[in-house]
């Protein structure tokens, strides 16, 4: 489980940055609009990370002082390599 739940942490967050890196390109360079295909991959492994979070704090008796700033790094660009490197090391 801790090596899907990071990898999902990983994906989680290439997604966020690919993303914020489309919005950025449609709305300050009037490039192509990636954003209805990127949004939903992006939602679809946030859904995932969030799901593997909370089966781990069921799962391992995580404190919820351990799992919401696991989950609070999600919100955050890079968290997510954060939470894999740092915060879900065993």
């Amino acid at each position: 489980m801790s090596r899907t739940l990071r990898s999902v942490a990983v994906v989680e967050a290439i997604t966020y940055l690919v993303l914020l890196a489309a919005v950025v390109l449609y709305r300050v360079f009037d490039g192509p609009k990636f954003t209805p295909i990127l949004g939903p991959i992006h939602g679809t492994a946030f859904l995932l990370y969030f799901w593997f979070v909370i089966q781990a704090h069921h799962e391992r008796g995580w404190a919820w002082s351990r799992t919401l700033p696991i989950l609070a790094a999600s919100v955050v660009p890079l968290g997510g390599f954060y939470a894999a490197d740092r915060l879900l090391a065993d």
